[in-house]
């Protein structure tokens, strides 16, 4: 209720947890991989050192090995020297590295008398880089160096430091405004999660229809950190949903408007529906008591695809191909009751009794699994109700030589002959046949399985031997060389085959089994419960533990159980933690 930004403290414990631990999904300049990896080396706890951790992730102290100094200064691996003691009370925060030109305008005043307009003339001529302009800046620094009684080789040593740092001098100022930014973020996001995961969504709500489908969506990235924070995503719902995602009885309700082709008009006849008559009895209630004015067809097909209406419905997958159907008809039938209504208004008797109680759903038969699923996505982005790879994840597993969301570091300046080279199992999407400038047919799609997707490429002769067999939600092994970055990697392709094709002709890899559980759910009963299971589906499949901590992060527990992973065992399991798909492989 008091909550000021502006005075919160500047030491919280829970977040320099949270950075440390680099759960920094949605805080400000800490969400790329890169700048993840830097903070769980440095392990930040304070805020001098998030203002440094910004300036150290640029291309020149990256560069320079200036960021692994830091680092290992830091933890006391690496012993932190001065070249002179006058430099101790100005490179101390830094642990003796020059990071910022503020230091380096400093060093100048304090180690050889500069003034602070010279000072500033410095590091200008450090900026501009010109030969001539530092040679006489030289000249001046080793004439007041000596006045100060500093030994002439010293002082060169010094600036010649200084002239070094110029390549990647960046200004702390702007840094600490950037810091304070990344510390309130953090702050939020370690002490309000709810709310702040709330806001994240809100703020990237019509981005993911407006993105080309081959990049990301953060709506779905930041989805899926707020259950692994212990937080609930409630389903769309027509009855509960507003236009933007709410916090609703501890948990986040999914927002209308996160919905493609779906706007504020669509969702705001809808919320003043439901204000002025509660919920909606069913499909035609509804379409009786929206301004159909303000709601098309086509937004209608993206509500049902998405799974609003499944409130109307005992099976999901029936009401959403009913719905799908009786759109054109239906909406027709409702404008049409509504201007016999507005007709009978003035007549004597009034209305009839049976007005507007026609029923205009139309029968269907269910839609299949990977039918609903491809709908959600479209709709949405990403897969809500599961995952069209599930019932494969075991082979998958056995085929891949790692996960799609842990793929092996790439080392700058690696050459293609020494990039890895990996095989991974998944669904061919987003598959693009393009021509080169040699006018040479190539191909490019995404690998997609259970934890993330990644970018290939598929070269001209490549392609040639593989063309006839790529189709798009291919379920392939696909094997190649791993380059890009680590950031940015793709995958180019030399291999793939069918997983059918695999399974005959690629020799399996033993599986290890996780079982993802929070620590919101795990207790006593539960041990015992998931114990007594094990021992019932005994096989030769290791099972873990992966238990998610809101704040802690990720535990890896071997039960020392090894287990026979059927059908039967994953219901049992998924029954007794109360939560689908948690049974995965690696």
């Amino acid at each position: 209720k008091n909550f000021d930004i502006n005075k919160i403290p500047l030491d919280d414990a829970k977040t320099y947890e949270l950075l440390s631990k680099a759960r920094s999904l949605g805080v400000f300049q800490l969400e790329s991989d890169g700048l993840r990896d830097l903070m769980r080396r440095l392990k930040p706890e304070k805020i001098e050192e998030i203002i440094a951790l910004i300036a150290l992730y640029r291309p020149g102290p990256m560069g320079s090995g200036m960021l692994d100094d830091f680092v290992e200064r830091k933890h006391g691996r690496k012993k932190i020297k001065y070249d002179h003691p006058l430099q101790e009370p100005i490179l101390k925060e830094t642990y003796g590295v020059i990071l910022y030109q503020e230091q380096a305008m400093r060093m100048a005043m304090d180690l050889a008398d500069f003034t602070a307009a010279e000072a500033d003339g410095l590091r200008k001529a450090m900026s501009k880089k010109k030969p001539e302009e530092m040679a006489k800046q030289k000249d001046k620094f080793l004439s007041g160096a000596h006045k100060k009684s500093i030994e002439k080789k010293i002082a060169e040593k010094i600036f010649d430091n200084i002239e070094a740092f110029a390549g990647y001098g960046f200004n702390k100022s702007h840094s600490a405004a950037y810091a304070i930014v990344t510390y309130r973020t953090a702050y939020l996001k370690a002490n309000y999660p709810l709310e702040y995961f709330t806001a994240l969504l809100n703020s990237e709500m019509g981005k993911t229809s407006g993105k080309k489908e081959e990049e990301d969506s953060r709506l779905t990235l930041y989805l899926n950190d707020a259950k692994k924070f212990g937080i609930t995503i409630l389903k769309p719902n027509i009855q509960f949903s507003s236009g933007r995602f709410k916090i609703e009885n501890g948990s986040i309700r999914f927002g209308i408007l996160a919905t493609k082709t779906v706007g504020e008009r669509v969702a705001e006849t809808i919320e003043q529906a439901r204000k002025e008559g509660g919920q909606f009895k069913d499909w035609d209630d509804f379409l009786q008591r929206v301004d159909l004015k303000s709601i098309n067809k086509l937004a209608m097909e993206s509500l049902a695809k998405a799974g609003f209406f499944d409130c109307f419905g005992n099976d999901k997958a029936k009401i959403r191909a009913q719905i799908i159907k009786s759109i054109e008809t239906s909406i027709d039938q409702a404008v049409k009751i509504k201007e016999e209504k507005d007709s009978a208004q003035g007549m004597l008797f009034g209305l009839s009794k049976d007005m507007g109680r026609q029923k205009t759903l139309l029968d269907a038969q269910a839609l299949e699994e990977n039918i609903m699923l491809e709908f959600e996505k479209e709709v949405l982005g990403f897969y809500l109700s599961g995952h069209p790879l599930s019932a494969m994840k075991k082979d998958l597993a056995r085929y891949s030589d790692c996960r799609l969301n842990d793929l092996p570091k790439i080392e700058t300046g690696e050459s293609f002959r020494d990039a890895p080279t990996i095989r991974i199992a998944g669904m061919l999407t987003a598959l693009n046949v393009a021509v080169s400038k040699k006018k040479e047919e190539y191909a490019k799609f995404k690998i997609e399985d259970m934890d993330g997707a990644v970018g290939a490429v598929m070269f001209p002769k490549t392609f040639v031997k593989y063309r006839n067999i790529l189709k798009p939600n291919l379920v392939a092994v696909v094997k190649g060389k791993l380059i890009g970055s680590s950031e940015k990697p793709e995958l180019a392709v030399d291999e793939i085959m069918s997983l059918d094709e695999a399974k005959k002709l690629v020799k399996p890899k033993k599986t290890q089994l996780y079982i993802s559980v929070s620590t919101t759910r795990y207790d006593n009963d539960l041990a015992e419960a998931l114990t007594e299971i094990f021992k019932k589906n005994k096989g030769d499949n290791d099972v873990f533990l992966d238990i998610t901590d809101p704040l802690h992060g990720r535990f890896i527990i071997d039960t020392k159980y090894s287990v026979d992973c059927s059908e039967d065992f994953t219901r049992e399991v998924e029954e007794a933690v109360g939560s689908e798909d948690i049974v995965n492989f690696k």
